[in-house]
């Protein structure tokens, strides 16, 4: 994989937070402790695992459903760091085949999903259809959203 495949996963994924996703989940889990039992080391690095692939699966479902409309944006030179470190859109400028951002999509929320039905039941069942329900209203928003800027793009 050359330099610049791998500059284009990094700003596909949004790999710089990293660290914010699994803070985000954990935080909800540590409320859990006290009430389920107390502290596990294995359970925090699963939720941290579920978290991270869970939400890079959503950041690249967002530019896989966005790609047509992101391509047709003229200001790609206007893109912040802040979002993308190497200010690209890779679905959109063609760095990254759709069907490598879907087959991604696939792998990081089924690697997902199989973690989290490894917590305790009924949690797991709702954890997975918050999971689920999480990513159609991602796709519903971008398609929506898509169909308000181009009428046209039916």
């Amino acid at each position: 994989m050359t330099v610049e495949k791998i500059k284009a996963y990094i700003d596909l994924t949004r790999i710089q937070f990293f660290f914010v996703w699994p803070l985000l989940f954990l935080s909800g889990l540590f409320l859990s402790f006290f009430q389920y039992g107390g502290f596990d080391w294995l359970l925090v690095g699963k939720a941290a695992t579920i978290a991270l692939l869970g939400f890079e699966a959503g950041f690249v479902l967002n530019d896989y459903v966005d790609r047509d409309l992101d391509a047709r944006d003229i200001e790609h030179d206007k893109l912040t760091n802040y979002w993308r470190t190497f200010g690209r859109k890779p679905l959109a400028s063609r760095l990254i085949p759709a069907m490598n951002a879907l087959i991604l999509i696939v792998v990081l929320a089924s690697v997902s999903a199989a973690l989290v039905l490894t917590l305790p039941s009924p949690h797991s069942y709702w954890i997975l259809i918050i999971m689920l329900y999480s990513y159609a209203v991602e796709v519903f928003y971008q398609i929506k959203r898509e169909n308000k800027v181009s009428p046209s793009h039916n």
